[in-house]
C-alpha cells in the first residue's frame, strides 16, 4: 500500500548534504591557505629599495623591487601550479555522493507513493543511463573548479605584476592579496554549496523523470 511522500525532518540541515559542504570547503580551504602562506614568503623574499618621488604637492615612497622580469613571471608559474593543486576532485566527490543521495531518496519517495514503482536502486546506480548522468555532474563541478582556480590566478598575478611595475608598498601588497584569499574561499564555498546541493536535486529529478517514462 502507498504511502506519503518522505520530508526532511531537519530544519537546520534539510537536504542532509551539509558534512558533503563541510569537507570539500575545508579540503579546498587548506590548500588555498597553503598557496597563500607561499605566495606571501615568496614576496617577503624579494629585495625591496625605497625611492622618494618628489610630487606635486606631496612626496611619496617608490618601491623598486629587485627582480627580474623573467623572475617574477616564474613566481607566476609556480603560483599556478600551487592554484592546480587545489583538491577539485574533493568536491567533484562530494556532489557526485549527493548526486547519488538524491537518487536514492527518490527511490524510496517514489516506492512509497506508488506501488507500481519497482525500480531498484543496486540496479540504477549500475545502469548505463546513470552512468553517463553521474559523469555529466562530475563534469560540471570540475569545470567550475577549474575556472574558478584560472580566474583567481589571473587575478594575483595581475596584482603581483601591478605592484613591481607601480612600485607599491610591500605591506599593502601582501595585505591585498591576503584579503583575495579570503574572498577566494568564500567564492569556492559558494560553489561547493551549489554543486552538491544542485546534484543532490538533480538524482531526484532524474530519477522521478526516469520513472515516468
Amino acid at each position: 500500500m502507498a504511502g506519503q511522500t518522505i520530508v526532511p525532518r531537519s530544519l537546520v540541515n534539510p537536504v542532509g548534504q551539509t558534512d558533503k559542504i563541510s569537507k570539500a570547503t575545508s579540503a579546498v580551504n587548506e590548500s588555498l591557505d597553503n598557496t597563500r602562506d607561499w605566495l606571501l614568503a615568496k614576496i617577503k623574499q624579494i629585495p625591496v629599495n625605497v625611492a622618494v618621488v618628489n610630487g606635486v604637492y606631496v612626496n611619496r615612497n617608490r618601491y623598486e623591487y629587485q627582480i627580474s622580469i623573467p623572475d617574477l613571471e616564474a613566481i607566476v608559474y609556480e603560483l599556478n601550479l600551487e592554484l592546480d593543486r587545489i583538491p577539485d576532485d574533493v568536491v567533484v566527490g562530494q556532489a557526485v555522493a549527493a548526486y547519488q543521495n538524491g537518487t536514492g531518496l527518490a527511490v524510496l519517495n517514489l516506492a512509497n507513493i506508488s506501488d507500481d514503482y519497482t525500480r531498484n536502486l543496486t540496479q540504477i546506480l549500475l545502469s548505463d543511463p546513470y552512468q553517463r548522468r553521474v559523469a555529466l555532474v562530475g563534469a560540471r563541478v570540475f569545470e567550475e573548479m577549474v575556472g574558478f582556480q584560472g580566474s583567481f590566478g589571473t587575478e594575483l598575478a595581475r596584482i603581483l605584476r601591478g605592484a613591481v611595475q607601480d612600485g607599491l608598498n610591500p605591506s599593502d601588497v601582501t595585505d591585498t592579496i591576503a584579503s583575495r584569499f579570503d574572498i577566494s574561499k568564500s567564492r569556492a564555498a559558494t560553489i561547493a554549496r551549489t554543486e552538491i546541493t544542485g546534484a543532490l536535486r538533480r538524482g531526484r529529478w532524474d530519477e522521478a523523470q526516469d520513472a515516468n517514462e
